[in-house]
């Protein structure tokens, strides 16, 4: 997408880029940069599921929060279709701190799907972006090595009334 077309303030977030998960996934603190942790996430969660490896999606989704189910079918439906999705990744138009305390992170985030194919048996589907549309993304933290850092843990429609 041209940055004419983006939405003011949109970050596009390549789908083979390569996140920085020490510093975007990194502490719950003060002044956290949600786009770069909401642009980890979703770079870290398609590498997941192009891996097959659920070990590898729990890295990004928390497999206690409501957005796993989701996720796990979709990691088992690739894996026994050997089906595989090339790009898809997001752009980010805003993203809203609603509440944040040391375990959890609720955002109100703006962002569209760009398009992606689906890979399978030597045919490919095209699939189309998804336009700009408005969620609830719930972050849950997790102890690491590192200290903590944030996994998807909810993602749920958010009506249009949310945008200013």
């Amino acid at each position: 997408a041209s940055a004419a077309a983006r939405a003011p303030g949109a970050r596009a977030v390549p789908a083979d880029a390569q996140d920085s998960e020490e510093v975007a996934l990194s502490a719950p603190e003060a002044d956290v940069d949600w786009a770069a942790v909401l642009a980890a996430l979703d770079a870290g969660r398609r590498r997941a599921l192009a891996s097959g490896s659920s070990d590898e999606l729990a890295r990004f989704v928390d497999p206690q929060g409501d957005a796993w189910a989701d996720d796990a079918a979709l990691l088992e439906r690739l894996a026994s279709s050997g089906a595989r999705i090339e790009g898809g990744g997001i752009e980010l138009g805003e993203v809203r701190e609603e509440v944040v305390d040391g375990a959890r992170a609720r955002l109100l985030v703006r962002d569209r799907r760009l398009a992606y194919d689906v890979v399978e048996s030597g045919s490919t589907t095209h699939m189309a972006e998804r336009p700009w549309r408005w969620w609830v993304v719930t972050l849950s933290a997790s102890p690491s090595l590192d200290g903590p850092s944030w996994r998807i843990a909810d993602v749920s429609g958010a009506d249009d009334r949310a945008a200013p």
